[in-house]
């Protein structure tokens, strides 16, 4: 790949934080607390919203941008199908990204509990306490969640089938450290 072809330094950094709070997100849900000691799961209910917050408003920040701004093609030689899919998966991961924070806001402003990301500020009330609509969300809340994981695996699976098997610079341009990598293994 070219330097021309290279996601800018921005658009790398705004990837990998996205994918370190995703991190975030999914081990503090995750953490076993004792469910006797309500300040823990406080805590790790704090710190799941708070990383989903900053996963939300970061995935506008990276639409925007990528509206504006200029996202490496897949090299050439890459089929059509594939171009289309990729595309299609890119947008069901920003879509999904931007719809289960939502989801999980409106769950939990349903089911009465006040969202303090960082304990800061209260997000305010999108909708009135409804225990059906709690549920509903929650039940999307967590099919999304599904949904993502499968998704992030498909997009490292592609990233690392491009890397290893076309050996084609598209995972490089995210990771631009690989290439000295590969220059000094002469891959």
């Amino acid at each position: 790949m070219t330097a021309a072809q290279t996601h800018s330094a921005a658009a790398r950094a705004m990837h990998w934080a996205s994918a370190g709070l995703i991190l975030v997100v999914f081990a503090a849900i995750w953490m076993p607390v004792d469910e006797a000691s309500d300040t823990a799961y406080a805590v790790k209910l704090m710190v799941h919203r708070s990383a989903g917050v900053l996963v939300w408003l970061l995935t506008l920040v990276r639409l925007v941008r990528r509206g504006v701004g200029h996202s490496p093609a897949l090299p050439m030689d890459v089929p059509r199908l594939q171009r289309i899919a990729a595309r299609l998966h890119a947008a069901a991961l920003y879509l999904l990204l931007l719809a289960q924070p939502l989801f999980g806001l409106i769950a939990s402003q349903a089911a009465g509990n006040t969202v303090r990301p960082f304990g800061l500020f209260a997000i305010p009330t999108l909708v009135a306490r409804d225990r059906a609509l709690a549920h509903a969300c929650f039940g999307l809340h967590e099919a999304v969640a599904t949904l993502l994981l499968v998704f992030i695996g498909a997009h490292v699976a592609a990233a690392l089938h491009h890397h290893y098997l076309r050996r084609d610079g598209v995972l490089v341009s995210m990771l631009p450290g690989l290439r000295r990598l590969d220059a000094r293994h002469g891959n």
